[in-house]
């Protein structure tokens, strides 16, 4: 049986980037991370406004300073001199997690690992794999809790590149909302690389998945409509399905700490999870979690999130107001937790009150909050 400090479970974005920060941070201490895939691909797109530092800024690829949303035939667009929309493929973080990797001695990471069982005792954790025994004082913990949600946001997207110029490579379309809705509340947002290369997913919240063919229909049908484009290349196409959730497990061990998505560390109401995460390291002790004052963002996510399942026809309008109501600095203030006391109340003073209060005491009565 092999021993470390600390054993860190899954080696995506959260499991990598506490690693190297551990690893840095304490270089006395033995780490290993036991990720189950056999290789890492270019299988995702992280997108985020630049409203922190953070240790992956060299593997940002694109940047825009101008959004835009569209509904019923009305665009918005919208610039800042103060946040940039920024964009790291995982290709470039995976590489860069590896060459950090490579450069720390007390730090190992083993591909191909499935966790089989993990046993706490009073004085250490146990954790049998497909490729040993391993034990150490604390793990860090990201495999997914399998629960339901009652609203998930789920996308398949295409990289394409065009034989002719068709997109507008100094703006990202955040959320076009002239789409076919009658499957969930749904919209398109495009990525432009260039005027010729973009990423476009088809993107749902709601509380069914849908098959590949629904999104990739989607898809195809958008570039001819709003590009007018025929003749294109697919160069890869990447799938995700965030559960849309406010409840964070409570931590009952001092041994055994989720991390990533299973502790919360996206915004439940934007599924926004770069900085997010990147953040939550930085405030993560490696005894306890620190205390934390109380965060009213949680609550209003529930309250929105609710309004989405039981409203969909009524969002793409709230989300256009927030955009047209509200200047783009504070909407990203308010969007990445950014946001003041009176960013916040500018915010909700935009959003339809008696329809929101309303919600809040429906959820109130059911328990929910």
């Amino acid at each position: 049986m092999k021993e470390y400090d600390y054993i860190i479970i899954g080696g995506g974005c959260s499991g990598l980037s506490l690693a190297i920060h551990i690893a840095k941070k304490e270089p006395h201490k033995r780490l290993i991370i036991l990720e189950s895939r056999f290789v890492y691909q270019h299988d995702r797109t992280w997108s985020f406004w630049d409203v922190d530092a953070h240790p992956f800024e060299n593997q940002i690829q694109h940047t825009w300073s101008q959004w835009q949303v569209r509904y019923q035939d009305c665009e918005l667009t919208l610039d800042s001199s103060s946040y940039r929309y920024c964009t790291i493929p995982s290709e470039c973080f995976y590489k860069a997690a590896m060459k950090k990797i490579s450069l720390l001695s007390n730090l190992t990471l083993l591909m191909d690992c499935h966790v089989a069982s993990l046993v706490e005792s009073s004085s250490n954790v146990i954790i049998e794999t497909n490729k040993g025994s391993y034990t150490c004082a604390k793990v860090f913990d990201s495999r997914p809790v399998k629960t339901k949600a009652s609203l998930y946001q789920h996308f398949l997207g295409w990289q394409v590149l065009s034989e002719r110029p068709v997109f507008d490579p100094q703006a990202v379309m955040l959320m076009d909302f002239d789409v076919d809705q009658s499957k969930g509340l749904h919209f398109m947002y495009v990525l432009p690389f260039s005027s010729t290369e973009a990423l476009i997913e088809s993107t749902f919240i709601s509380p069914h998945i849908h098959d590949d063919q629904i999104y990739e229909e989607a898809i195809s049908g958008y570039l001819k409509a709003r590009f007018q484009a025929s003749g294109y290349q697919i160069v890869r196409k990447e799938r995700g399905i965030l559960p849309l959730s406010t409840t964070i497990p409570d931590i009952t061990s001092c041994k055994v700490i989720p991390i990533g998505a299973k502790a919360g560390w996206s915004r439940a109401s934007t599924g926004y999870a770069f900085l997010p995460i990147q953040k939550a390291i930085q405030n993560l002790a490696f005894d306890q979690l620190k205390g934390k004052s109380f965060n009213i963002d949680p609550y209003l996510d529930q309250i929105f999130l609710a309004f989405l399942h039981d409203h969909p026809q009524y969002a793409p309008g709230i989300f256009f107001e927030l955009f047209r109501k509200n200047s783009p600095e504070r909407l990203i203030r308010f969007l990445t937790g950014h946001r003041s006391f009176v960013d916040l109340l500018q915010v909700l003073f935009s959003m339809p009150k008696i329809t929101m209060i309303k919600q809040a005491f429906r959820l109130i009565t059911k328990g929910g909050i």
